[in-house]
């Protein structure tokens, strides 16, 4: 799972443009996240549905030609033909949802590459800081 955002550890004046772009990340990446979920459950559930009816299919064709009574072979030829139209209508928006979650996917990843960026950044700074501040520290000693 994808890393959470976590506060700052310290808080100084210097990293105010660092918090701010922390900041900013944060719920941009929340949002990507339940969008790409929400995503995810729509698929989901038009692939779900597809299954459905294609196993719906299978058993009505099945039934179908055992079927001796011919009124009976002309609903099931009816149902088939209802669900097999049903499907060509999912196909379109089952392609546009799985276009939707990869397009969310590879935005959460770009997102996530620049808060990587920003804290990578922000530990350079304090590392920077805390060498500079060090020999500071041990001459008032």
């Amino acid at each position: 799972m994808a890393k959470t955002c976590k506060p700052p550890r310290r808080r100084r004046k210097g990293r105010k443009f660092l918090f701010t772009g922390f900041t900013h990340k944060c719920p941009s990446l929340l949002t990507l996240r339940e969008r790409l979920d929400e995503a995810k459950s729509m698929l989901d559930q038009l692939q779900n549905r597809k299954k459905r009816s294609a196993v719906q299919i299978k058993e009505y064709e099945d039934r179908r030609d055992r079927a001796e009574n011919p009124t009976e072979r002309k609903q099931l030829d009816d149902l088939i033909s209802n669900l097999k139209s049903e499907m060509q209508v999912l196909a379109p928006g089952e392609q546009e949802a799985q276009a939707k979650e990869m397009e969310l996917a590879e935005q959460l990843r770009i997102e996530q590459g620049e808060l990587e960026l920003l804290e990578n950044e922000l530990d350079r700074l304090d590392r920077s800081i805390m060498s500079a501040a060090l020999p500071l520290v041990t001459r008032n000693r």
